[in-house]
């Protein structure tokens, strides 16, 4: 199993819906990606990745686009491990 994590992105505000659309397929189609979901708030994306090397690999793809604005990483931790 990989790192997994939770990527919180937040878009341009001038982004138009279609382009928002495109945006997320896009994101999907990255390796490593297992979802992404649109969200309402201070994020318009949040993205599950389950990466088998780093989390920042990821990360770094989803900022090269030109309708990226800023990210939080939510990296999981296993608590029960060893139980």
């Amino acid at each position: 199993m990989g790192l997994r994590a939770y990527l919180l992105v937040k878009v341009n505000d001038s982004i138009e819906q279609e382009e928002f659309t495109r945006a997320v397929k896009e994101v999907e189609r990255e390796p490593g990606v297992e979802f992404v979901d649109p969200v309402i708030g201070p994020f318009d994306m949040m993205v599950m990745v389950n990466a088998p090397a780093t989390v920042e690999t990821i990360a770094a793809k989803i900022q090269n686009h030109q309708w990226f604005e800023d990210m939080e990483i939510l990296k999981l931790i296993n608590i029960f491990s060893g139980c």
